[in-house]
């Protein structure tokens, strides 16, 4: 029957013909572009966003990282990285962004394809086993991947907006920035609503991501700071005091 194969139908129209906005819409009216421009853009794109977390913009990030810290105790160094970095950009990344203090250091890690997961886990280890300021570095990788398809989209939107301005179609350009911010606050809902790994010393842990504040406190800051306030029975559970 017609209808059984009206999803094949849709997914063709939508990755060779009209490709579908963020919100799953197919948008009819385009503006048409020298399609030779555009592979250019989007393979320049390619190269310059390999890491995605380049397009995560300040109020996502800072949103993505408040989630985190309005719940901790201690103060936090959080930084976001792309889980496709390699183990000698994670050691530079760690000597640059991380140093011994009172604050509790976390490394958030965020994978475009699902290959990412495992293989930044691997690398977090031998890193952790190998270098003594990583031990007081909490390491989070996110179980939820950007995607193979929408990471194309993605590029396919960069390139439209680069094209556009350069031809002076602004409207199109602007609705491609909208779909680009779109795409990217869509992925970062979706990790807040998914599953982490945390790599801690010898410990690894499969928790939610509302939950790593709370699995902090209650566990990592007290093997960092042994001799803090968290390591006194009940204080944990007064916030007052921790109020700088």
């Amino acid at each position: 029957h017609y209808r059984d194969h009206i999803d094949q139908v849709l997914d063709y129209i939508d990755k060779n013909i009209i490709p579908k906005t963020p919100d799953g819409l197919y948008r009819i009216f385009q503006t048409p572009l020298p399609e030779e421009e555009l592979s250019r853009e989007k393979e320049s794109a390619r190269r310059e966003f390999e890491d995605i977390t380049k397009l995560i913009n300040d109020d996502t990030k800072n949103s993505l990282l408040d989630t985190i810290k309005n719940n901790l105790l201690r103060e936090p160094n959080l930084n976001i990285y792309w889980a496709g970095l390699s183990e000698n950009e994670i050691l530079r990344k760690i000597d640059r962004d991380y140093r011994n203090s009172y604050e509790i250091n976390i490394a958030l890690f965020l994978p475009k394809i699902n290959e990412e997961i495992s293989i930044i886990k691997k690398n977090i280890r031998k890193i952790i086993n190998g270098n003594p300021k990583a031990r007081n570095i909490v390491f989070v990788v996110s179980n939820r991947e950007f995607g193979e398809q929408d990471y194309e989209r993605l590029l396919e939107y960069i390139a439209r907006k680069k094209v556009a301005y350069k031809h002076s179609f602004n409207e199109e350009a602007q609705n491609n920035e909208k779909y680009i911010d779109k795409l990217i606050n869509i992925w970062i809902e979706k990790v807040e609503k998914d599953f982490v790994n945390i790599l801690f010393r010898d410990k690894e842990e499969k928790i939610t991501f509302s939950s790593i504040a709370d699995k902090i406190n209650k566990d990592y800051s007290k093997e960092i700071f042994t001799s803090g306030l968290e390591n006194i029975e009940g204080l944990t559970k007064n916030r007052n005091l921790w109020t700088f």
